[in-house]
């Protein structure tokens, strides 16, 4: 009975798998589109809010909209936008407080986010998180 010859795989056969699988990988990391990151809360009531403000106070509610004006700004204090959603087929505009720590978001008129935020004191609405939509 004959034996036979045992083959190996070429090094530079396995190295060059291993480096494409990685290259594939890196490049579906970077060009696929990601999962986008929503808020985790529920969304705001607006007609709760607009009735008593002060009652959910305390509460992080998710909002999603547009930029319609920049109000303020106060490097100190951070900004204050009116911020244009929809609520039952009407357009709502809220005053939203983007406090000091968002000062360096780019926020211009336009721009639709998804904003995580806490109902405070005399009803103010003040940003917890910011997601560009």
């Amino acid at each position: 009975m004959a034996r036979r010859k045992k083959t190996k795989t070429p090094v530079a056969w396995i190295t060059s798998s291993i480096l494409m699988v990685v290259l594939l990988s890196a490049a579906a990391f970077f060009l696929l589109p990601g999962q986008k990151k929503r808020t985790s809360s529920s969304s705001l009531d607006i007609s709760v809010y607009l009735d008593n403000a002060s009652q959910i106070r305390g509460n992080t509610y998710g909002i999603e909209g547009e930029i319609s004006e920049l109000l303020s700004w106060s490097e100190e204090k951070g900004r204050l936008v009116s911020f244009k959603t929809d609520f039952k087929s009407q357009t709502v505009f809220l005053p939203i407080y983007l406090p000091p720590e968002f000062s360096d978001l780019n926020v211009q008129k336009g721009q639709r986010y998804q904003i995580k935020a806490e109902i405070i004191r005399d009803g103010f609405i003040q940003a917890r998180e910011i997601d560009k939509s």
